[in-house]
């Protein structure tokens, strides 16, 4: 896949509760989690009210760690959460892909990010809450990204869509993945074991540094 230039693509704007920023990293530096920040512009998506709260970037740890899916995917996909769109412009350049439905909760997101990002016709996005949504179609593989933090209780979620979009799958061979499972599932393991499942990896270890989307927050 071409490397894309997500700053081409998102321009800074707001909305009621969300603003999407642009920001500069004049030299490269290794973060407190031994991860690279080089040189180059990056974007971040931050609650409007919530000083230093980022939701999303573009830094190459958010990219990379949507990757293994995107190279991955194929056919119909569902993808829960908007965000920046990484993901989308990740997969846009996958020939196998067919068709991808999102499921994005807040407006305020998709008609900030949506257009901005110059989709072509396989793809479409649906206003909704990802456990409430019921598709009216089956998919070869889905992806949910829709935390905003790294930890083990997100493991319950987890277990909650892959109970309820399981029936949606069109065989066997087709998957569900979550963005970072694996590093979720380790904090619980960390932590005893999640609350509500025995630890199940599903997917490939990722690097993950935890806090680090609040610290690129703070740039």
């Amino acid at each position: 896949m071409e490397n894309i230039i997500y700053s081409d693509f998102i321009k800074p704007c707001e909305s009621e509760n969300y603003i999407i920023e642009h920001f500069f990293v004049p030299v490269e530096y290794i973060d407190d989690d031994n991860h690279i920040m080089s040189v180059g512009s990056y974007i971040k998506l931050l609650y409007k009210h919530v000083p230093n709260k980022i939701i999303m970037s573009t830094t190459e740890y958010e990219i990379d760690t949507n990757n293994d899916f995107a190279h991955e995917a194929y056919g119909d996909v569902l993808i829960g959460g908007l965000g920046l769109g990484v993901v989308l412009l990740l997969l846009r350049e996958n020939i196998d892909v067919k068709h991808v439905t999102v499921i994005e909760k807040e407006r305020e997101i998709i008609d900030l990010v949506w257009r901005q990002l110059q989709l072509d016709s396989r793809f479409n996005i649906i206003h909704g809450d990802c456990f409430y949504y019921t598709p009216n179609k089956k998919f070869d593989c889905m992806y949910f990204d829709i935390w905003e933090e790294i930890c083990a209780s997100n493991c319950i979620e987890m277990e909650l869509l892959n109970q309820k979009y399981t029936q949606f799958l069109k065989s066997t061979t087709g998957f569900i993945s979550h963005w970072v499972e694996a590093e979720c599932y380790e904090l619980a393991d960390s932590h005893g074991g999640c609350p509500y499942c025995q630890s199940k990896r599903r997917h490939k270890n990722n690097k993950r540094e935890l806090g680090a989307r609040q610290k690129i927050a703070e740039v």
